[in-house]
């Protein structure tokens, strides 16, 4: 009890230390800042029903106006940036180069608004743009308009191998000529992951890992499965310029949720123990919607189900504290990373920025595991302090002795030996008392 209460009581200081660090890097802000929602448009909420008639089959209604009133729900998670599923058009014959926007979605100035609403709560918006056979041959001077009537953010430009990277080379130039700051987010759903190099360096800002996605997304929807294949991934991008984009759900794949029940799995415990790799490994994550609440769903858009809002808040709560603990702790976001220890699913990874280390362990096994850190891996002298369940590790002559329950997750901060401050305690435990004192007397004076 005397650990965890030490523990908390020291959140607040990293919480500080990780605004400071945030002030000093906000000038050269990246993908690798953020935290990014991916919203399915049309199942998410329907917030303007006089659009519905316009509603496709498969859809639900849910638009534009219903991301602008959800905005808050999404900004209490945590979340930096949120990713817009396809609303426009994308037919170009017929001499039409502007990009709009689906009758059943809402408008241009809907779309001015929910970016307005975003950018009041600090927060970017990004669009799907679907990459086709038929664009025109000024399709950048399309994407720049738009962003210029609207103020997006950025663009997640789709099925970016119909086009060679010397393609992309010349619309990147262009791009970035009018807006420097503009997110170009680049992905390949068709062509196999390691096909991903040949648009490395071109200047696309980042690139979806579809690596990252078929690994994580295989190994942690059951248990006792090794995850150092996963890590590899972090491998393989040390030398790309651009950030690395991951996720765990797709929605052009059956969702996380069901792979997990197709093995007798319970989805809200292996859905932990993703997000919490998703949130401490090396990349920007990006969430796709419902995944706080496990929705099912199966393969493509048209099979995914609609977004409730009266569901259990467990996995919200969940990952409102991950993205907290990833905007505090600058190791998370920009720390070298390193893997101190894997065996069939029980994993511990390092990750070291300045004078900060962020331990995270993941016991993704059917049994209680202990792990010993030995001083080479980590400063002796010291102690881990758990952030997620409040666990602390004092150093022993042999290092730091790590054990962790079944499915179960820690992200541990390396920090000084804490020693008993008894003035400060006595004022923790002194205050509280003072009040239910006063209570009380003030009580038997109105008796009388």
């Amino acid at each position: 009890m005397k650990k965890r209460l030490l523990t908390f009581l020291f959140i607040p200081f990293i919480l500080i230390h990780g605004v400071l660090v945030q002030a000093e890097n906000n000038e050269a802000t990246t993908l690798e800042d953020e935290t990014i929602y991916y919203v399915i448009v049309e199942k998410f909420f329907n917030g303007d029903t006089s659009n519905d008639q316009e509603v496709p089959n498969d859809g639900y209604g849910g638009d534009i106006q219903g991301v602008i009133q959800k905005l808050e729900y999404i900004e209490e998670m945590g979340f930096s940036t949120i990713l817009l599923s396809p609303i426009f058009n994308s037919d170009f014959s017929n001499d039409n180069e502007n990009l709009t926007i689906k009758e059943y979605y809402g408008t241009k100035e809907d779309l001015i608004a929910l970016v307005d609403e975003a950018h009041k709560r600090n927060m970017k918006i990004i669009v799907d743009v679907e990459t086709t056979m038929e664009m025109p041959n000024n399709i950048a001077e399309t994407y720049i308009s738009l962003q210029e009537e609207t103020g997006i953010d950025g663009y997640h430009i789709l099925n970016i191998g119909m086009y060679p990277s010397d393609f992309w080379k010349g619309f990147i130039n262009d791009i970035k000529s009018s807006n420097q700051n503009l997110f170009l987010l680049a992905d390949e759903l068709t062509i196999e992951s390691q096909l991903e190099d040949t648009y490395n360096g071109i200047g696309f800002d980042a690139i979806v890992s579809r690596s990252y996605y078929e690994e994580a997304s295989s190994k942690f929807v059951t248990i006792d499965q090794p995850l150092d294949t996963i890590n590899n991934v972090f491998n393989e991008t040390n030398n790309k310029s651009e950030t690395t984009v991951k996720m765990i759900d797709s929605p052009q794949t059956d969702r996380f949720t069901r792979k997990a029940t197709a093995l007798d799995q319970y989805p809200v415990t292996r859905i932990k123990q993703a997000l919490v790799h998703l949130y401490t490994t090396p990349g920007a994550p990006v969430v796709l919607y419902g995944t706080e609440i496990a929705l099912d769903g199966g393969n493509g858009i048209p099979n995914q189900l609609l977004m409730n809002f009266r569901t259990e808040k467990e996995l919200y709560e969940y990952i409102t504290k991950l993205s907290e603990l990833r905007s505090t702790l600058p190791s998370l976001t920009y720390g070298d990373f390193e893997m101190l220890y894997e065996e069939d699913g029980m994993l511990v990874i390092k990750r070291t920025y300045k004078d900060e280390t962020a331990i995270a362990v993941i016991n993704n096994t059917s049994e209680t595991k202990t792990v010993q850190l030995d001083t080479n891996m980590l400063e002796e002298g010291k102690e881990l302090r758990g952030l997620l369940a409040g666990d602390l590790i004092r150093s022993e002559e042999q290092g730091y002795k790590v054990t962790i329950d079944r499915e179960e997750a820690e992200i541990y901060v390396l920090a000084e030996k804490t020693g008993v401050n008894l003035p400060f305690m006595l004022m923790v435990f002194a205050v509280p008392t003072l009040f239910l004192l006063f209570l009380f007397v003030n009580k038997k004076v109105h008796n009388k």
